[in-house]
Order: structure tokens, then C-alpha cells, then sequence
């Protein structure tokens, strides 16, 4: 799996405040929204929290709101937040190592430089003005 869980739920949810129109949300808007369980976006706010990107704020007019401008972070910037590594294939390193297996390692290694590369250079701006595009296609509403 290339991107993990938590890094897709991160890009899911930098997506939503990015487009956002309002200046915060609930965790249960937010879990309705983009179909994210209460605990584990609970989880992953946090986590955004933490970076910089979010701030909460308490009572019945809070929630949570985008606190930095993610507009030129790249995707590769983003998938990191989750503190793990992207990972083509998942390579056991822990057996006895044969010539294969170190053929296939430096294979999976080439291709993680290969495709971190590509994430560094999509912008979240980027992606939202495809999503924008796409949308507007398909004659949508942009309400996330």
C-alpha cells in the first residue's frame, strides 16, 4: 500500500478545510462528511493539531478550523504528517536475506525515490483546483 491509512485520511481532511467556506466545524460534521469514524478523526485532528495546521476551539460556536495556509505544501509534505514512511511494497527484513530479496528491496527503494519525487512536486493548491475541475464537470456543487 502506498499510502497508509492516516496518511489518506490526513489529505481527506486537509482537502475538507481547504475548501472550506466556514471558519470551523464539528467533529460530527466533519465525521458525517467524509464518512471518517468520531474516534479516529478525533485521532487525526489531533494529530493536525499538533503540526500547526488546526486549532480547535471549545463551546457551541467551535470546532475545529485550518490554522495554516497548506495552499503550497506539497502532497509528499502532508502524506509525512502521519510520521510514516510511504511504502511500495512491504519487505520483510527480518528473514535471511537472499540475492532476490535484496534485487526486489533496491527495486521497492527506486520506486519510493521515484514516486516521493512526483509527490513533491503536486501542491495542495493543485489538487484542489483539479478536484474544482472534476466538479465542475460533472456539474457538482464544490461543498465537500
Amino acid at each position: 500500500m502506498l499510502i497508509g491509512k492516516t496518511g489518506y485520511y490526513i489529505l481527506k481532511i486537509v482537502l475538507f478545510f481547504s475548501f472550506g467556506k466556514r471558519d470551523s466545524f464539528s467533529i460530527k460534521e466533519i465525521s458525517g462528511r467524509l464518512n471518517i469514524s468520531e474516534k479516529v478523526l478525533e485521532q487525526v485532528l489531533l494529530l493536525l493539531k499538533n503540526k500547526g495546521i488546526l486549532t480547535s476551539k471549545r463551546g457551541p460556536n467551535g470546532g475545529y478550523r485550518l490554522l495554516a495556509d497548506v495552499s503550497e505544501s506539497t502532497l509528499l509534505d502532508i502524506l509525512y504528517m502521519s510520521g510514516k514512511k510511504l511504502d511500495i511494497m512491504p519487505l520483510n527484513t527480518e528473514t535471511r536475506r537472499k540475492v532476490i530479496d535484496e534485487i526486489i528491496e533496491d527495486i521497492n527503494m527506486d520506486m519510493e525515490e521515484k514516486i516521493s519525487q512526483e509527490f513533491k512536486d503536486i501542491k495542495i493548491k493543485d489538487l484542489l483546483l483539479s478536484v474544482k475541475e472534476k466538479v465542475n464537470e460533472k456539474g457538482l456543487s464544490y461543498t465537500i
